[in-house]
């Protein structure tokens, strides 16, 4: 049986509550929530109001950051500044959301170069051997390009749309669908545009 004191578990608490804090930060700053200059200060606040919430003593440094008298015993409500206090929930999602269609763009960028150029070789190869005029050459050439191309956005699209939904499943179907219903619409565009 593993025994502790209580202050090794308040220790241990604090700590998970500054990275905590810390990480809720970051993902503020990085989404323009909070400014970079007030982010010490957020941080702050943030661990003094859960520090309070769970009944744990506040360092002096850390409520003098904060603006708050930790002596005082100001209760956690009256610390929550309105950049803290934004759904960090929805920020987390947006970012990502932004990660997934990142991940998209890295592993897909490949694959649809890898068939622009595959295609390409067969439109040559059926140019040279004379089944196709260079026009039609042009013309296959392009709309490749164009499903490629509409293909990856509408991929990195439905994967962004899907993570926020419904993480995981949703970016794996968002990415699908709307990637096949880019390469469609990509393809048409081209089509509109070259005849």
């Amino acid at each position: 049986m593993v025994t502790t004191s209580i202050g090794q578990m308040n220790n241990e608490t604090a700590k998970g509550i500054y990275r905590a804090a810390t990480r809720h930060v970051d993902l503020m700053v990085n989404a323009g929530k909070i400014a970079p200059a007030n982010a010490e200060n957020a941080w702050a606040q943030l661990v003094v109001k859960e520090m309070m919430k769970r009944g744990l003593s506040v360092p002096k440094d850390i409520a003098a950051r904060a603006g708050v008298d930790a002596a005082a015993g100001a209760p956690a409500a009256a610390l929550s500044a309105p950049a803290v206090a934004t759904n960090t929930a929805k920020v987390a999602a947006t970012a990502t959301a932004r990660d997934s269609a990142r991940s998209v763009l890295r592993a897909g960028a490949p694959v649809a170069l890898a068939l622009f150029l595959l295609e390409g070789a067969h439109t040559g190869y059926r140019l040279f051997k004379g089944d196709i005029d260079l026009a039609e050459a042009g013309r296959r050439t392009a709309e490749s390009a164009g499903s490629n191309a509409g293909g990856l956005g509408g991929a990195m699209l439905g994967a962004a749309a899907g993570t926020a939904i419904l993480p995981f499943l949703g970016a794996a179907a968002g990415g699908l669908l709307l990637g096949a219903a880019g390469s469609v619409a990509g393809r048409k565009l081209v089509r509109i545009f070259t005849r």
